[in-house]
């Protein structure tokens, strides 16, 4: 918590709106990792992204559900700078 307020207060990088995709990439490489990784061991790190219990159109779905969840974290922190 201590970080976040001395990141508001004291950093003078400007973030734009752009950086939100660009924040994105890791999360979506690392989706196809374990969606790779999974459908050759059978082993998924999280129930969200199980294909074989919740099939592959729900974890879609989930993976879109937390890609806006991320998205919309990352458009506060820009605002919160930008203030």
């Amino acid at each position: 918590m201590g970080a976040l307020i001395y990141w508001s207060l004291f950093e003078k990088k400007e973030l734009r709106y752009t950086y939100i995709l660009a924040w994105c990439l890791y999360p979506l490489l690392y989706l196809i990792f374990i969606l790779f990784r999974g459908n050759t061991s059978g082993f998924y790190p999280y129930p969200f992204v199980d294909v074989t219990a919740i099939g592959l159109q729900q974890t879609i779905i989930n993976a879109f559900i937390i890609l806006g969840l991320f998205m919309a974290i990352s458009l506060a922190f820009i605002l919160i700078k930008k203030k």
